[in-house]
């Protein structure tokens, strides 16, 4: 059960990834997610994730930890290697279909699904002649894709190919179509290899922001309203002893400056992309050391600090802000958010008690709420404090 500490998720979802939204509208943003351990970074990110799927958005979880992420073109390999292109490309293919003036349900065994019958196939069982059919679907998909100006040439070309021979407009081998999908993502193919599927270039740093600016909208073009992307651990970049978060990767002050500036340059080319939600978490070093953190590469800095803050102590907080501090809400949301926390983590166990025994660890956990926000300790959360406390709660009543 995640717990929605004064409706910033809510929000999110109104304002950024709803109908109405600034995602669906064209817009794109980048974002940040911070507090203590335990504070529910990572809750949040899942949660996140979990609305904009059901809102239709793709969708990518990314874990900084095993992610490269020092150049453009590993920002676009982390966001495209999650992503399943065959409904994409379906959505496609439906689009040439009902523009073709056919109807994609009337495909009896289910256009555009691999191993079946496919579009033009179908159209031969109407009576029409296979090469016709063959060329009106090339030259739909050619003025839908190949011509978008919008859409870079290589990858309209790739996807092109793709989706004529999902239709069964195109023959394309198994080890083609592998191919084309390893050139989506990124993957570095020798010459060779994109000899076969015509494609010139590999996606690199020259040319990454417009295959994922094609990509963005490409999804658009399709019927859906963007993709949002969530980054975990991203205070790995700390990381100057690898042990210490348990990652075997050591980030020296070039690579983690090499990192920073990607997202220097993506933030400000953030208005020349559709659909985008990109969310970074970690903890609170990533804000506040000034020299390993954000603040000791003030290109990038001076991008994503907050400019207005609510007075703390007046019990409201500005929702637009790019950095989500989950520290702050929390303490906002107070004792009652803490109480919802803590019966969330043994409601099953309470369920099978007796109402006297119920009642009692209720009283037993309002103390533990009292005492984690009366406790100084700054180190982790409260809501890790009260989680623990309940834990040890339930293990007391287990004996």
């Amino acid at each position: 059960m995640f717990i929605d500490p004064v409706g910033q998720m809510q929000f999110l979802e109104d304002r950024y990834l709803g109908p109405n939204g600034f995602l669906p509208a064209g817009g794109s943003k980048v974002k940040f997610v911070t507090g203590r351990p335990g504070s529910g970074k990572s809750a949040f990110l899942a949660e996140l994730g979990r609305r904009a799927r059901t809102l239709g958005y793709q969708v990518s979880y990314v874990d900084a930890r095993t992610a490269e992420l020092g150049a453009v073109d590993d920002l676009y390999r982390a966001i495209v290697q999650p992503v399943d292109l065959h409904p994409v490309l379906d959505r496609l293919c439906r689009r040439v279909i009902v523009e073709q003036g056919a109807d994609p349900a009337a495909l009896s065994s289910g256009a555009n699904s691999p191993g079946r019958t496919t579009f033009v196939e179908w159209s031969v069982q109407q009576g029409r002649p296979v090469e016709i059919v063959r060329r009106e679907v090339k030259m739909q998909l050619e003025r839908l894709i190949f011509k978008d100006p919008h859409l870079d040439r290589v990858f309209s070309l790739a996807v092109l190919q793709l989706a004529a021979a999902q239709m069964g407009a195109l023959e394309l081998s198994p080890e083609d179509r592998v191919t084309l999908d390893r050139w989506f993502r990124g993957v570095k193919l020798d010459a060779r290899e994109r000899r076969t599927v015509h494609l010139r270039l590999n996606v690199d740093r020259s040319n990454a922001r417009l295959i994922l600016r094609s990509w963005l909208h490409l999804l658009r073009l399709v019927g859906i309203p963007g993709h949002v992307v969530t980054v975990d651990n991203f205070d790995v970049v700390l990381n100057a002893d690898p042990a210490a978060a348990g990652s075997r990767r050591r980030f020296t002050r070039a690579r983690r400056e090499d990192i920073y500036e990607v997202l220097r340059q993506f933030i400000d080319e953030i208005d020349q992309v559709e659909g985008l939600l990109l969310v970074l978490s970690g903890r609170d070093d990533l804000f506040n050391d000034s020299v390993a953190g954000l603040r000791s590469y003030p290109a990038l800095w001076m991008r994503v600090q907050n400019e207005v803050l609510a007075d703390p102590t007046s019990g409201q907080v500005n929702r637009f802000l790019d950095i989500i501090d989950l520290d702050h809400l929390w303490q906002l949301a107070g004792a009652q958010a803490l109480e919802q926390v803590a019966a969330a983590q043994f409601s099953d166990m309470v369920e099978s008690l007796p109402q006297a025994v119920r009642e009692q660890l209720q009283e037993n956990v309002r103390a533990e709420v009292v005492r984690a926000l009366q406790k100084r300790d700054l180190s982790v959360s409260p809501v890790q404090r009260v989680v623990q406390a309940v834990k040890e709660l339930a293990r007391r009543q287990a004996e």
